[in-house]
C-alpha cells in the first residue's frame, strides 16, 4: 500500500508541476471493525505547507486519470529496477520505509485487482462522449462545491425509483438561478412517469428548468 501511495503521490506532482515536498504521504491501517480481523489500509495525501495550497483537495477529481497514469509509471521505471530506486518510489522520505516499497508488486497488485479500470464510466452512461468522467463526490456535494460556477447543469434520470421534484439535490439547486438545469429522462423513465401518471413533478420544478428525453432530446 505504501508502494501505492508513494506512486500516486510521484504522478499527482508531475501532474500539477509541483515538487513531492510539498504534498505529504501517510498510510493508516485498522480493523475494518472491532469485531473483524479483517484490515483496511487508507493512503493520506495532505499538503505540507502551513495552511496548504490547497492541491491535495482536487485529487479527487482526476483520481481515475491518476489511477491509469500510476499503473504506467510503476511498469515503466527508466532504470528497470527489481523494487526501488530514485527513477521511481525513492524519495526523501520514502527512503525511511524501503521494506515497504516494491515497483513490481505495485504492478502485480494492479494486474489482479484492475484497480485502474474500477473507475471507467459504463458505455452507457458515456452522455458526454469521451469527454464524460466519473464523479466520486454525490450529486448534492458535487453542486454545493461547483454549482454556482456552472453555466449548465445536466441531471440524468435513468431510474424509476424515486420522485424527481422531492430528490434532495433539487433542493439544493432550486436557487441556483444563474445555471441552465436540464433534466434528461431516458425512456424508461418517461414510460413509467406517463404509465403512473407521476409527470406532475413538473409544475413543482423552477421555470428554468429544461425538460429533455436523453434519446431524441424531444421536449417531454
Amino acid at each position: 500500500m505504501y508502494s501505492l501511495g508513494a506512486a500516486l503521490r510521484q504522478v499527482f506532482c508531475k501532474e500539477k508541476g509541483i515538487s513531492t515536498n510539498e504534498i505529504g504521504l501517510s498510510i493508516y491501517r485498522r480493523r475494518v471493525n472491532v469485531n473483524s480481523q479483517q484490515k483496511a489500509s487508507s493512503i493520506f495525501l495532505y499538503d505540507t505547507a502551513e495552511q496548504g495550497a490547497g492541491y491535495s483537495s482536487s485529487i479527487h477529481e482526476i483520481l481515475p486519470q491518476l489511477l491509469k497514469a500510476v499503473f504506467e509509471y510503476a511498469k515503466t521505471c527508466p532504470s528497470a529496477c527489481d523494487a526501488y530506486c530514485h527513477g521511481c518510489l525513492l524519495d526523501y522520505d520514502t527512503q525511511h520505509h524501503i521494506t515497504t516499497l516494491d515497483r513490481k508488486a505495485l504492478i502485480e497488485f494492479f494486474e489482479e485487482t484492475q484497480l485502474h479500470k474500477l473507475l471507467e464510466v459504463e458505455k452507457s452512461r458515456l452522455f458526454f462522449g469521451d469527454c464524460s468522467l466519473p464523479e466520486l463526490s454525490c450529486a448534492d456535494q458535487l453542486v454545493s462545491l461547483k454549482g454556482r460556477s456552472a453555466t449548465l447543469i445536466d441531471l440524468f434520470v435513468s431510474g424509476i425509483n424515486w420522485d424527481v421534484a422531492k430528490a434532495n439535490v433539487i433542493k439544493h439547486i432550486y436557487n441556483l438561478y444563474s445555471s441552465n438545469i436540464r433534466i434528461l429522462l431516458s425512456e424508461i423513465a418517461v414510460h413509467f412517469q406517463h404509465q403512473t401518471g407521476l409527470c406532475s413533478f413538473h409544475s413543482s420544478l423552477p421555470p428554468h428548468f429544461l425538460l429533455e428525453i436523453i434519446k431524441g432530446l424531444q421536449v417531454c
